[in-house]
């Protein structure tokens, strides 16, 4: 700058003293008034976090590098500049205001960024006796003294979440009037301006809480919102369809699910995904096995039962061979034709050891199937007969492969359901190698096990971590009348949140000649 004004590299010693004055106090002047009145914005980690997280800074490029009047500017320091009068050479600062995260705000600038839901939780069992949290008697101090509530994170392993009851209708967290909350802010709170020494700082003060104010509000409150109540996915499984015997001629007939489902319509219709054990095949084929029983169906009964709700098909069972391997791919094929999905069942070996794999409400699911049937008394063996080959089509059959499988599917954060077909027919509580072979599956991360083929109800067990269903006995399934609790039936349906198996209900029903419902 000195070498500008005068030509010289240095001060000369002889220059008039009075002239150096002038001088000095000229670049003074020129430096105060380009000096610039910065005001910092301070930001608490946890709010940087939360800007960085949601890509704010990525957004609002004019933030980042801004070097003239009324801008903002990050710093690394984790605060934010702004600037309310010309660039300079040097700058002028002054703490404007501090941001920080809270769960009672006392400044009227505070956005809220976060909902901690409340679960009102039990201890699991079977059969809950207490199916919903009633906020009335709570608030009436009438609450039941298992209920607790947690945050999310703090549910204890081995609890259940209850629905909420509300005017006698049934809420989760993804309903916008669930109330069990506690909400997170971030809040501006400004400094006090007295504390300001610098007669130009303390002038431009105002215009800066202005501008300041203006961006909280505009900008940053709507960046920071929290997005949405947690989604809940519901998943739910009915148990042995046996569609024959009068079933597939009523419900092609009438063309409605009603006229055979009934009652349990909005079980199966309200959940995001909705499993059924198909007990036969899909084949014009005559030519059977050689079994005591074999059962096959018409292809346009599978329009109805898509009606219903149903939207996967495990084809796992001991029936999927009834017309052999040709009337097993008449199956696969209409099946996937009329829209559902499956798995466990191909066309090779490696197509029947592929997973179903979907995403509903941000949550990755998969979904295997596989038989674990022992040899009927016919002589019929599923192992030999109709387990897939690498040359034949046919079912994937229970091994130590699977827990392995499992293992990688749950490395990814999915969640993994698995429907397994085995146990003894008309026994009301697990073999051995049923019990070993799902506690199998369970240690390798299955969230849940579903069992069939016992044709009987069999126990609902939390273990560990997951939630195995022995057997769901028969649901639609005439002729068993004579059989002892074979027309015993239930429904079970999962909610998970955030991949975690939350809620969990169980519908009793009963079978009545070709129809099924709820039990009062």
């Amino acid at each position: 700058m000195w070498k500008y004004l005068t030509g010289h590299d240095k001060i000369s010693v002889n220059m008039p003293k009075p002239l150096l004055i002038i001088i000095i106090v000229c670049l003074s002047l020129f430096c105060i008034s380009c000096s610039p009145a910065v005001y910092e914005i301070q930001l608490e980690p946890d709010v940087f976090s939360l800007l960085k997280n949601k890509n704010f800074f990525e957004q609002y490029e004019q933030f980042e590098n801004g070097d003239y009047g009324e801008t903002f500017v990050l710093y690394e320091d984790k605060s934010i500049k702004l600037i309310v009068s010309k660039s300079g050479s040097s700058l002028s600062y002054c703490k404007l205001a501090e941001i920080n995260i809270t769960e009672t705000p006392d400044s009227p600038l505070s956005a809220e960024t976060e909902r901690k839901y409340l679960f009102p939780c039990v201890p699991f069992c079977e059969d809950l006796p207490i199916k919903a949290y009633n906020t009335e008697e709570s608030l009436n101090g009438e609450t039941a003294d298992s209920i607790q509530l947690f945050y999310f994170d703090e549910i204890p392993a081995g609890y259940i979440a209850l629905p909420l009851e509300i005017d006698g209708k049934k809420i989760y967290t993804d309903n916008a009037e669930y109330p069990l909350f506690s909400s997170v802010y971030a809040e501006c709170v400004f400094s006090d301006s007295d504390t300001i020494k610098s007669k130009k700082i303390k002038k431009n003060h105002p215009l800066a809480a202005e501008k300041a104010e203006t961006w909280f509000r505009e900008l940053f409150a709507p960046a920071v919102k929290w997005d949405s109540n947690p989604e809940v996915l519901f998943i739910c499984s009915a148990g042995d369809m046996m569609l024959g015997r009068g079933v597939d001629q009523k419900l092609i007939e009438t063309g409605s699910p009603e006229s055979v489902f009934t009652n349990t319509l909005p079980i199966l219709q309200g959940s995001d995904l909705t499993i059924g054990n198909l007990e036969g095949t899909i084949t014009e084929r005559t030519d059977n096995a050689q079994k005591t029983y074999t059962f096959k169906f018409k292809k346009e009964v599978l329009s109805v039962l898509k009606q219903s709700g149903f939207s996967y098909l495990m084809l796992t069972n001991n029936h999927s061979y009834d017309y052999g391997e040709e009337g097993f791919k008449d199956t696969l094929k209409n099946v996937l034709e009329y829209g559902f999905v499956t798995s466990g069942a191909g066309l090779t070996l490696k197509d029947a050891s592929e997973f179903y794999r979907t995403e509903i409400k941000n949550q990755a699911i998969s979904v295997l199937s596989c038989g674990a049937f022992p040899q009927e008394q016919s002589g019929f063996n599923g192992k030999n007969t109709a387990s897939a080959k690498d040359d034949r089509a046919g079912i994937l059959w229970a091994s130590e492969q699977i827990p392995e499988m499992i293992r990688k599917e749950k490395e990814q954060n999915r969640i993994v359901i698995m429907n397994v077909h085995g146990g003894s027919e008309y026994v009301t509580k697990p073999t051995p190698e049923q019990r070993t072979f799902y506690q199998e599956l369970a240690d390798a991360g299955a969230d849940v096990v579903f069992g069939s083929h016992p044709h009987v109800l069999q126990p609902v067990e939390w273990y560990n971590n997951t939630l195995i269903v022995w057997s769901l006995g028969n649901f639609v399934f005439p002729g068993m009348d004579e059989m002892p609790g074979a027309e015993e039936s239930m429904i079970i349906r999962v909610g998970f949140v955030n991949g975690r198996l939350i809620y969990y209900e169980k519908y009793p029903a009963k079978l009545n000649g070709i129809t099924v419902g709820l039990k009062e």
